[in-house]
């Protein structure tokens, strides 16, 4: 597989992602975008051949209380963004496909 992109998977998870399913050893690019804070699931994977991005919501705490204000909700929210706007910076245009038709 060329690239896993992981969307603020929760850190709890971060051993059967990364250890016990070796997610980095069956792709050629891991990215782990997630979000920081209480409102966030993840945070960065200290792992080698994985491609961590903190992605900052504008909420960081309501989201405990309410998913509609969640980072990690954000954090899809901004990457599908990126799917749509050719122009951003990162998220999917900086995918492994996106880079090697330019």
């Amino acid at each position: 597989m060329a690239q896993l992109t992981l969307l603020d998977p929760a850190v709890s998870y971060h051993g059967l992602i990364f250890d016990v399913l070796a997610a980095g050893s069956s792709a050629r690019l891991v990215e782990n975008y997630w979000a920081a804070g209480p409102s966030g699931y993840g945070r960065e994977a200290p792992r080698a051949g994985v491609r961590n991005t903190r992605v900052d919501g504008p909420t960081p705490y309501f989201g405990v209380l309410s998913p509609v204000h969640s980072n990690h909700f954000h954090v899809v929210e901004w990457y599908i963004a990126t799917v749509a706007d050719p122009r951003s910076p990162g998220g999917f245009n900086q995918s492994l496909r996106i880079l090697s038709d330019n």
